[in-house]
């Protein structure tokens, strides 16, 4: 990966490589050190000449492989030095000149030539000790600043591979593809000889007191039941009961939103499952659609009902085992359509007919499973099956397509990109032309990142020419300014250019970029005033049209400005006179989340993840106070902690103390530190990781009156 917060712990070794310039870094003799290495988080260190000396052999062979364009090394040479002298080289990460520094005391023992701090070499390490985001930005200026650099293709090729890392979507599947039941990870369906399917469907006249229902919409119900029936052949069939305990699958009908526990849904169906994973009953909860949610004149039953069809197919779907599909245009997407369909479609069938005449599925699970324990091969030896026998229906081909970029990712966090790469081309194999844009876009991609990452510079280049998606844009009007670079004396150039062609929106992101990037010079440099005034000029070239990233960066890091010099009133300003250039989405104010807001978070959660420890009468006020409990003696845990370990008071204070204080997650210890993980683990039981990591990310620093 590319910055240092990102690279494994494990040790390594430097082979030997002959330099035949004396006077340049070299980094063939010197050998990593290696030993116990362990977290410096929290720890006292003393800043001894010894341990600077330490510092300084290990960034001097990341500097020595940066001079030879060997990136990858110089970001373990980097790795290893924070394992021997963590302080100093963190502190040479935010201060350059301590960093040039500790470069010439080891360049001078070795004899080797001065490290200048205008050299490419220099800015590059210095770069590749940031967090990624500013590496990125730190290496373009480098590459535009020195075009002529000998080295130029190396640092472009790494330029590449973090804007596609960047670029690459959360290496999730869609929402549901792979989840049923509230339980992750679990793909299932009904046993064969269950059918025919016991329903039961509420009366019109039982649900004559609901708010929203109309008379009819019982048989609406039926029919989406009846639909499914038929367009399977009668591979699923189903038969009605009147009273629900006898039912297989319970339908209820809901008045409000809030009563599905499920933000913006329409519906919810909930499974529950036996010991072999086989659907044993499932409940299907119905919000009773009304003419005005869909801005739709009463006059207008025929939409409203079509609608509500569409969400009686979608929930039957899941009740049946179905997951959600990665195409927006089926019955089993994830939202609602904005012209229903009335009917499954084709895709949506055939994932059924999938599901009940192989075992594709519970080969699918068996990934998951093994993913989950962290069992790659067993999960590269499942998808390998799947194979063998490519199943023809086009929303599982999809499911197995997003598994093998999910493989593709954990081989990627650990540094094996030619195992990510075979993932990659079966997943690659799988697309028909017809899936999604972003399925395709997540695996070109991520196939371009790996190609780069292992040097493989020809395979990058012939898959940029044949695919659209990694394809350059056309070159704007503004690229010639690229020709001056990202400094203060391009500045005249880039106002000339911009009185030229005022109307030109290329230029205008492109001067406002050079701003940004000057006026965070003039910050390092204290100069407060003249950051803001580049600031505000850039402020004042925004204009509609202009894309909203660079909107948006240019009142950021003016935000960013004001607030460091606190100035306040002035940051809560920023933008004041841009309503009509941008829909304003401004950034909210930090609020803390309030005990109650976390505890209705944590119980959602519970609800979702446990839906049958809350199905009992009575057991809601039960397991409120159960996660409540819980809640308080984690939170209460975490802040003194904390305070133990004196931790700062800034944003998402708890969620980094927790990640960074891991090493002390420790069973069975009493220790103050693995008590609160082991509080952090039983809260998580209840509810969900997902549910605790939010909560932590806005828990205010103290408890309310404090």
């Amino acid at each position: 990966m590319s910055s240092v917060s990102r690279l494994s712990s494990a040790f390594f070794s430097i082979l030997a490589l002959t330099v035949t310039v004396k006077m340049s870094p070299a980094y063939a003799g010197d050998k990593l050190f290696t030993g116990a290495g362990g977290s410096a988080f929290m720890e006292e260190t003393f800043s001894t000449p010894e341990v600077e000396q330490t510092a300084a052999k290990y960034l001097y062979g990341a500097y020595a492989s940066i001079y030879h364009a060997k990136y990858t090394q110089a970001e373990q040479w980097i790795s290893m030095g924070q394992y021997k002298s963590a302080a100093e080289v963190l502190r040479s990460r935010e201060d350059a000149n301590y960093l040039l520094t500790l470069l010439n005391a080891e360049a001078k023992r070795q004899k080797h030539a001065q490290v200048l701090k205008t050299s490419c070499e220099f800015q590059i390490l210095n770069a590749v000790m940031q967090s990624q985001e500013v590496e990125l930005e730190m290496l373009k200026r480098v590459a535009l600043n020195n075009p002529n650099y000998s080295s130029i293709a190396a640092l472009k090729s790494r330029i590449k591979a973090i804007e596609l890392e960047l670029s690459i979507d959360p290496w999730e599947v869609p929402p549901d593809v792979v989840q049923s039941g509230g339980k992750k990870n679990d793909l299932t369906k009904w046993r064969v000889d269950k059918f025919p399917l016991k329903v039961f469907i509420p009366t019109d006249a039982a649900c004559a007191k609901i708010k929203g229902y109309k008379t009819g919409d019982a048989q609406l119900l039926r029919s989406a039941f009846d639909a499914w029936q038929k367009l399977s052949g009668g591979r699923t069939k189903f038969v009605y009961q009147l009273q629900p305990a006898k039912a297989d699958i319970t339908c209820v009908w809901v008045s409000e939103q809030k009563q599905l526990g499920v933000e913006n849904a329409l519906g919810v169906c909930w499974h529950s499952t036996d010991e072999k994973n086989y659907i044993r009953w499932a409940e299907i909860k119905i919000l009773t659609v009304s003419d005005v949610m869909f801005g739709h004149s009463g006059a207008d039953n025929q939409y409203r009902n079509k609608t509500l069809i569409d969400t009686c197919l979608h929930e039957i779907g899941h009740s049946l085992g179905l997951n959600h599909s990665t195409s927006d245009n089926d019955i089993m997407t994830y939202h609602g359509q904005a012209e229903p369909l009335g009917a499954p479609t084709t895709r949506d069938v055939s994932t059924l007919n999938t599901l009940y005449t192989t075992d594709v599925n519970e080969m699918i699970t068996a990934t998951l499973e093994s993913i989950g324990r962290d069992k790659y091969d067993a999960a590269t030896e499942a998808l390998n099956k799947i194979m063998t026998k490519i199943p023809k229906d086009k929303q599982t081909r999809d499911t197995v397509c997003l598994l093998h970029t999910k493989m593709a990712k954990l081989m990627m966090t650990k540094d094996e990109y030619s195992s990510a790469i075979k993932h990659l081309t079966k997943a690659k194999s799988l697309l028909t032309g017809d899936e999604p844009k972003h399925i395709r876009d997540l695996i070109f991609k991520s196939m371009m990142f790996c190609y780069l990452k292992t040097g493989n510079i020809k395979a990058a280049e012939d898959l940029e020419k044949h695919c659209e998606t990694l394809s350059k844009p056309v070159k704007n009007s503004a690229s010639f300014l690229d020709q001056y670079g990202i400094k203060p004396d391009a500045i005249p150039y880039y106002e000339k250019a911009f009185a030229d062609s005022p109307g030109d929106v290329a230029i205008r992101e492109k001067f406002c970029y050079l701003l940004i990037t000057l006026a965070k010079d003039e910050l390092k440099e204290n100069h407060d005033e003249e950051a803001v005034a580049m600031l505000l000029k850039a402020k004042a070239m925004l204009v509609k049209g202009m894309a909203e990233k660079s909107i948006r960066d240019v009142i950021g890091a003016l935000h960013q400005t004001y607030t460091y010099e606190q100035r306040f009133r002035e940051a809560d300003n920023v933008w004041q006179g841009l309503d009509d250039i941008l829909l304003k989405v401004e950034s909210k104010p930090y609020i803390p989340n309030t005990p109650e807001q976390d505890v209705a978070k944590l119980v959602a959660a519970g609800k979702d993840n446990r839906p049958s420890d809350w199905k009992k009468p009575g057991s809601d006020k039960v397991w409120y106070q159960i996660i409540k409990q819980a809640y308080e003696k984690y939170v209460k845990s975490l802040r003194q902690c904390a305070a133990i370990k004196q931790i700062k008071n800034e944003w998402s204070w708890a969620m980094l103390f927790v990640v960074k204080a891991k090493k002390y997650d420790r069973p069975d210890s009493k220790d103050p530190m693995a008590e609160m993980y082991s509080l952090r683990r039983k809260l998580i039981n209840l509810t969900s990781e997902d549910a605790v990591v939010s909560i932590e990310l806005g828990l205010p620093f103290k408890a309310p009156g404090e």
